[in-house]
């Protein structure tokens, strides 16, 4: 029965919000009681927490997943990855990104934590491969970087008033960004192996010409 209401939850918050989201349209569309809710989950925030877990659990699943598919070639797999986090964290309605600092904010924090986390230990374990293997500039700051990546992805990728203010849809911040990213940090080879990957990168938004 969990299961079953944490699905129901994850449906009604991805479309509509945290406020929008009640404890009386879980119940009324799994058909049960509140008191069987209550048997599980005490309290909407509870809830929301649950789902927020189950939700990074199933993310960080399919990034180690990513991650094993493409160990040989780690450029390859930071785009693999960035595609991914891209499209999973955009499938969120932006309310829930606005809503969760006012309604949620020790929510908001341990969210943001997780997801801090999976980057810097998957971008790091990357960066280091690629520089080994020659991809990567040797002076990079592998401390430094995941933090700032993070900050980028949750601040100005997935901000849609940065996407307005410079007159680009949200996809096409995403994809220029990553590029902006990996080229800044690649060698001359790295950058000549990148060049076969770019579009991999565009095609979020359809476009493919070469910088």
């Amino acid at each position: 029965m969990s299961e079953r209401i944490l699905e129901v939850a994850e449906t009604l918050l991805m479309r509509q919000g945290i406020r929008s989201t009640t404890l009386d349209q879980v119940v009324e569309r799994l058909g049960i009681s509140k008191k069987t809710l209550y048997d599980y989950f005490p309290s909407k925030e509870a809830l929301i927490e649950a789902v927020l877990d189950r939700f990074l659990s199933r993310i960080e699943q399919q990034i180690n997943e990513l991650h094993a598919a493409h160990a040989a070639d780690p450029l390859l797999a930071i785009i693999a990855t960035a595609n991914f986090a891209y499209h999973t964290l955009s499938s969120f309605n932006p309310l829930l990104f606005q809503e969760m600092p006012r309604l949620a904010p020790t929510l908001q924090d341990k969210l943001f934590a997780r997801i801090r986390t999976l980057i810097q230990k998957n971008l790091h374990a990357n960066l280091h491969a690629g520089i080994q293997q020659g991809l990567f500039r040797k002076d990079l700051d592998l401390d430094f970087i995941p933090v700032w990546m993070f900050y980028v992805l949750t601040q100005v990728i997935l901000n849609p008033d940065f996407a307005q203010a410079v007159g680009r849809s949200i996809p096409e911040v995403y994809a220029e960004s990553a590029l902006l990213f990996l080229y800044s940090f690649t060698t001359e080879s790295g950058r000549q192996h990148l060049a076969e990957h770019q579009n991999l990168i565009r095609q979020t938004y359809g476009r493919s010409r070469p910088i």
